[in-house]
């Protein structure tokens, strides 16, 4: 059945003319949409885009792999019903090696490709976060080491700024903080030129950049105040009374905001000031009405409008003159780090150069260098842009909310700024602790013009509003929260203005509210535990109730939902998402959650590094003890005790030596340990720790603990000893003295994400990991924990007003907040805010049916009524009470009360006369008592009945085991298999694999397979045309490259040399050519003659050492090198492997095989076997 495509979907899968960008909401199938736009233009009649003429990129690996697998998906679909197609067969062949990758995989492949133009390493290596750190490090000393022997007195003043009488810590640091910040942006020194000028650039604090956001924040206070003055006016005038007593201090109060909102633009900075500081709270004490509820509700918006008050005093604490003196001493000050930064950046990517390292950023930065230069203030692509753009018919980019300006740059650049396709959601963006930027999708959606059909108007925006996963009872609420709270000022979106979710989904109309908020009263303390076991136990009163009395649809009809169909989000996860899970199981709710312990602290990797720290070194006491007690020797505390008695004197160490001459454990323990310490100077890090692990039995020990995933993070330590040894120091001693450094300067390293989901257990996890996905029922949980915040730090940084800190006063030893620090600490708390509103829109829009929201507060009535104060208009919220909210609870209670279903919350509140807004969408909101819950010490069972349908069950499982498949023959075909496996010698090296000695009790002389290996090396990575030249550099210049000294000695020069003169090499040289050419096809199984009588298909997979492509057709080289006396061995051994090899080729190229041919490098000869 085709898909039905509503009119913006069709807009957004069929425009080609130009530049699009696709604002695709949530749920809008914006994934669905771009697999049918590549699919269509690759089968389009009239013009075909070939799918490896496409650029496909995304974010994530598993998008990336999402993507690829959709489109085979679709082609294999095509094929099915067009099976004499051609082109559908090449396009999915071709499917295998298409640009579908993340960004990072692109600038790696064109970086490698282009790395001779700047000056980079071909054969870099992306360095791990634990190599980095190290080399980070010891950047930072080297910098600052040489920054010191300048003897710059400018340098000394920024130290004085930085530092106390203890260390310099913070300097580097904040050191470390800058250079982190800028790796986002395209090109650091334009940006460090361009805010170190806002220190000279100005007239006047006002007219500043600064000024101007500190102007702007005032207005919004200003604004607030003004609306609260005249609100508070009303609500005394209901007291006629009353009013008369007060009206002359409220009248003030609001001539006073008016004042300001009427002057804020006109006045100069100091007359502001001056006008600000005028205010004059009064007394508000009207004879007879000291708990006169009135009187209360004018006293508290009273507070409000002098906290207000504070606010502006505090914004314009300095005058003029003084904040322009802060601009003046920082000036030197943002010098010295700008310049700080430069030298680290110089130092820290030297040093990464020197061991062939890189992280990503640099990847993306040597892209950015290679497509883009900066000249007169603008960006101009390169010559190399241009030969990259040629290749692509167009650039395909997912989730472009994320991208940064580095990454905008690069895009733009091999798009030619006209076949750029992005695809992306503002509202969305929630990594900006990646340096996402989403103004960039923001700023671009604003100023394009919508895509229209009939004028095919390039560039265009298409918008994709409907939503398909949940039901209109969801949409609706989250349409009425964001309504309200996501707006310019506030999130740098006006939801109001297209941004709406428009339901498309199909459900039965729901009765009752399918979006609830609970606000949970709790008597415990303020401590995290008890506020998680408050609502933990909440939580499990929601979903035993959900479980019992919702009903959820999925594609075979209604039915009851389980466990599995429940998630619980919280906004950050740490250790609190595990006190959720055991709080949970107390009531007998299952729940699965990805682990986020410290690598250094999971059981089983304590254990290992406890025994690798006793090989390298049995005196140290500590590793000492806990191996022996651990479950691989098997002493007891008692044990270790008594040893310790007998012998008091000395090292732990010695005390073990003599104990073990009476007892036969430790005597034992001791063996084990000298036998370890052996192997451990003979072998590779890597290759000892296996050994480690197979004597000690400690991957069945870890299985016992931890089951696969344990398994899997010691599998993971053996990694990090490989991936070590390559760029440092060998030798298990090196390494541990690494990992103890690691340790020490609290770097962790990342631990497996393996672990089996229990199909019927509650979700737990982060909102950020919960991006993507979906679930019947949602819990946001937790919306009671306050935002972070680091405005706090010395120094701040944004992207468009620089780089500020405190003022230090040396003689008081205390730091001083500036003007410019001010206006960075606004706009970092606006950004905040709006990331913020994002993460709470990606919450709300993963529940399909049913949304519980819960929080938990002390003194709820309290909590709610000071907010109905803050709420001045039945349709909206005021941007500065929005910006002032301290949690995600505060802005739902905000829309809750304002909601036409929040009566409960709005008698609470005691706002009994609130105006509500009018709006369709529905909700359930109340506050509950923890203690009441009628569940709290029930456990919690489901029963399966099995009688009245054992009689059937049984019938059925007969049935099952006695059927019979007609197609036995196709039961032990595999899914996949490779060319060489075919070939009859590969079954008796299976044999030699299984039977061969492990690699530590072989002689360290390669064998002859080995051998073999490394001559397929050399001629896979040999530059012909220099090795017909100079052979013997070739091979010199491949060594430590792409060979070890062991294979490089191996190799058989004359044999080579043979090779390298002979025919087949000049046609490689003076024709296209390709070596190791790598193919994944389907072909019928009959052709492998593993299945003779059947229709079915397997993969095919290979590598074909040499392919020659000439206009006449394509000659297959297979290199041997067998010992063998003829070649016609070698050709009746091969023949099979040969023939596939021919068909799969013909497959790839849409081009006959011409011949092909074995060369045997034993005799230096070949012979064509087809």
């Amino acid at each position: 059945m085709s898909t039905k495509w509503t009119d913006n979907q069709l807009l957004a899968i069929n425009a080609r003319g130009g530049d699009v960008l696709v604002s695709a909401a949530a749920g809008s199938g914006k994934t669905a949409v771009l697999v049918e736009r590549v699919l269509r233009m690759i089968t389009d009649t009239e013009n075909p885009v070939s799918i490896d003429r496409l650029l496909i990129v995304t974010y994530t690996r598993a998008a990336a792999a999402q993507l690829r697998e959709r489109i085979g998906e679709k082609l294999t679909e095509l094929i099915t019903k067009y099976p004499d197609n051609r082109y559908f067969r090449r396009q999915l062949v071709l499917l295998n090696r298409a640009n579908i990758s993340t960004v990072d995989s692109f600038c790696s492949d064109i970086c490698r490709e282009f790395f001779h133009e700047i000056d980079i390493p071909r054969e870099y290596k992306i360095a791990e976060d634990s190599e980095l750190d190290v080399i980070s490090k010891a950047a930072l000393e080297e910098t600052l080491n040489q920054l010191y022997e300048e003897d710059n007195s400018d340098f000394y003043e920024l130290v004085k700024c930085f530092t106390n009488s203890k260390s310099d810590n913070d300097i580097g640091e904040n050191i470390k903080k800058l250079y982190k910040f800028l790796r986002s942006h395209p090109f650091m020194e334009i940006w460090l030129d361009e805010k170190l000028a806002y220190y000279t650039d100005f007239k006047t604090c006002s007219d500043s950049v600064w000024g101007k956001v500190i102007l702007k924040n005032a207005k919004r206070i200003i604004g607030f105040g003004v609306e609260l003055a005249h609100k508070t006016i009303e609500i005394a005038k209901s007291e006629t009374e009353m009013f008369s007593m007060v009206s002359d201090l409220l009248y003030g109060d609001a001539l006073y905001f008016e004042k300001l909102a009427d002057s804020v633009d006109t006045l100069s900075w100091d007359e502001l000031r001056e006008l600000i500081y005028t205010f004059k709270s009064g007394k508000l004490a009207p004879k007879g009405y000291k708990d006169h509820p009135t009187k209360l509700k004018v006293a508290d918006n009273r507070d409000t409008l002098k906290k207000c008050v504070g606010e502006l005093k505090e914004l314009f604490e300095s005058d003029a003159e003084r904040c322009t003196k802060d601009i003046e001493v920082l000036r030197p000050i943002v010098s010295q780090m700008f310049r700080c930064v430069r030298v680290y950046n110089d130092v820290y990517s030297k040093m990464k150069l020197e061991k062939n390292l890189a992280d990503f950023q640099d990847i993306e930065h040597w892209a950015l260098k290679l497509l883009v230069y900066h000249e007169d203030g603008e960006y101009r692509f390169t010559d190399t842009s241009t030969v990259i753009s040629k290749r692509f018919d167009s650039v395909l980019v997912d989730e472009y909310q994320d991208a940064n300006e580095v990454q905008d740059l690069i895009f733009r650049a091999v798009s030619k700024e006209s076949n750029l396709f992005i695809v992306g959601d503002a509202k969305q963006s929630i990594y900006a602790f990646r340096q996402a930027m989403p103004e960039i999708f923001i700023n671009r959606k604003d100023t394009l013009p919508f895509y229209d059909l009939e004028a095919d108007n390039y560039p265009a925006k298409v918008l994709l509003e409907k939503n398909f996963r949940s039901r209109v009872e969801i949409t609706d609420y989250v349409n009425f929260v964001f309504d309200r709270l996501m707006t310019r000022e506030t999130g740098d979106i006006s939801y109001k203005d297209g941004e709406g979710l428009v339901s498309g989904a199909s459900y039965p109309s729901a009765n009752t509210p399918c979006a609830e908020f609970h606000l949970i009263d709790a008597d415990s303390s303020d401590e995290d535990t008890d506020t998680i076991t408050a609502e933990a136990r909440h939580l499990a009163y929601i979903i035993r109730k959900t479980l019992s009395e919702t009903k959820i649809q999925d594609k075979n009809g209604e039915r009851s939902p389980n466990f599995g169909d429940i998630a619980i989000l919280l906004r950050s996860g740490k250790k609190k998402i595990s006190l959720y899970a055991k709080e949970l199981l107390k009531y007998g709710i299952p729940s699965y959650f990805e682990s986020q312990s410290s690598f250094f602290d999971l059981p089983e990797i304590k254990i290992a590094l406890s025994l690798l720290r006793v090989i390298d070194n049995p005196s140290r006491d500590i590793p000492l003890m806990s191996a022996m007690i651990s479950p691989v020797f098997g002493f007891t505390v008692d044990e270790a005790a008594d040893i310790r008695a007998a012998f008091r004197k000395g090292t732990f160490y010695h005390a073990v030596l003599s104990y073990s001459e009476s007892d036969k454990k430790c005597a034992k323990f001791l063996e084990a340990i000298n036998e370890l310490r052996t192997l451990a100077v003979t072998m590779k890090c890597e290759e000892f720790i296996y050994s480690l692990y197979e004597r000690t039995g400690l991957m069945a020990i870890a299985a016992c603990i931890g089951g696969e995933k344990a398994v899997s993070n010691l599998r993971l330590l053996a990694e990090y000893a490989a991936k070590f040894e390559k760029g440092f120091s060998k030798g298990v001693n090196a390494f541990v003295a690494y990992l103890d450094k690691l340790s020490e300067n609290n770097c962790d390293l990342n631990a497996s994400e393996g672990g089996e989901i229990t199909d019927n257990a509650v979700s737990i996890m982060t909102v950020h990991a919960s991006k993507g996905l979906e679930y019947p029922i949602c819990i946001l949980a937790g919306t009671h924990k306050k935002f972070l915040s680091d405005t706090s730090d010395n120094v701040l940084l944004d992207s468009h007003l620089g780089f500020a800190a405190k003022r230090r006063d040396r003689v008081k030893n205390a730091n001083y907040n500036t003007f410019v620090r001010k206006a960075l600490a606004i706009e970092k708390k606006h950004s905040e805010m709006s990331e913020e509103l994002r993460v709470l829109y990606v919450a709300l829009t993963r529940a399909k049916e049913k949304l519980f929201i819960t929080a938990v507060k002390k003194n709820p009535a309290g909590y709610l009524s000071a907010l109905a104060t803050k709420i001045l208009d039945k349709d909206t919220i005021s941007p500065y009470v929005v910006a002032g909210a301290k949690n995600i609870c505060d802005w739902i209670s905000l829309t809750s009360l304002m909601h036409k279903d929040g009566l409960i919350l709005r008698n609470i509140a005691n706002a009994h006369d609130m105006e509500y807004s009018d709006n369709k969408s529905m909700l359930y909101a109340n506050v509950y008592q923890v203690d009441d819950l009628s569940f709290a010490d029930a456990e919690i069972t489901r029963e399966v009945g099995f009688d009245s349908a054992s009689d059937e069950i049984d019938d059925i499982i007969s049935k099952r085991f006695e059927y019979v498949y007609p197609d036995s023959e196709l039961c032990t075909l595999p899914l996949k298999v490779t060319a060489s496996e075919l070939s009859h010698n590969e079954v008796s090296n299976v044999f030699d694999r299984i039977l061969k000695k492990p690699s530590f009790l072989r002689d360290k002389k390669l064998t002859p397979a080995e051998k073999g290996t490394a001559m397929h090396k050399f001629l896979q990575f040999a530059d012909f045309s220099l090795a017909r030249k100079d052979l013997e550099g070739e091979i010199s210049r491949l060594n430590g490259l792409r060979l070890t000294d062991e294979e490089t000695n191996s190799l058989d020069v004359s044999k080579l040399r043979s090779f390298i003169m002979s025919d087949i090499v000049t046609d490689a040289i003076d024709h296209e050519s390709h070596r190791e050419y790598r193919f994944t096809v389907n072909i019928p199984a009959s052709h492998t003659g593993l299945c003779e009588n059947s229709d079915a298909s397997v993969i095919l997979q290979g590598a074909v050492d040499l392919l020659i492509v000439k206009e006449t057709g394509i000659i297959i080289v297979d290199y041997k090198t067998d010992r063998v006396k003829t070649t016609d061995e070698l050709c009746d051994r091969y023949k099979l492997q040969l023939m596939l090899y021919k068909e799969a080729i013909e497959m790839c190229f849409d081009k006959p095989v011409s011949s092909c041919l074995i060369y045997s490098i034993h005799l230096g000869e070949y012979k064509e076997v087809l």
